[in-house]
């Protein structure tokens, strides 16, 4: 297991990207993605289902890992709160997603977000994904774990709904 992805969050819509741009960071794939999925409400813990687009930014020049830019463009997303710039992740691509559940669980993670992407406007990237992002108090940064999903996206988005009823 290792980090292959470093994401940002890009709350203003892509002044990042023209920073980095103008820095020479000059190829870049650009998606737009639909996700269904949950988010754990920060107020009262409960998960709650969700639909959001986002803007999403790839360069793999900048860093020895996939890097990313993220910007949500609608619906509700375990950054919202955060309405500028800020490293928003660090991800792992996994075989199995639930394999680490119980992982994460007993080390006090705590699941923010769990999504499946629906659909993308780009056709580089018109694979789908399961992902999960974490957060843990003392590490204070999120983990991103990323599983490809290859047949039946709408089986996998509806045993995701099931497991938080």
């Amino acid at each position: 297991m290792k980090f292959d992805q470093i994401a940002m969050h890009d709350a203003r819509g892509l002044p990042l990207k023209k920073l980095f741009l103008e820095l020479g960071a000059e190829s870049w794939a650009d998606d737009t993605v639909t996700s269904i999925g949950v988010i754990c409400d920060p107020h009262s813990g409960e998960y709650v289902q969700i639909e959001n687009i986002a803007q999403l930014s790839f360069n793999y020049d900048i860093f020895p890992a996939e890097f990313e830019l993220i910007h949500y463009l609608e619906g509700y997303n375990f950054l919202r709160f955060i309405n500028y710039g800020a490293l928003s992740h660090f991800g792992t691509h996994v075989v199995d997603i639930d394999h680490w559940r119980e992982y994460m669980k007993i080390r006090d993670f705590k699941l923010v977000q769990e999504v499946v992407t629906q659909q993308h406007t780009s056709e580089k990237f018109n694979k789908h994904y399961h992902y999960a992002i974490y957060y843990h108090q003392n590490v204070r940064a999120h983990w991103k774990l990323i599983q490809r999903v290859y047949a039946d996206v709408e089986g996998e988005t509806n045993q995701l709904l099931e497991r938080y009823k």
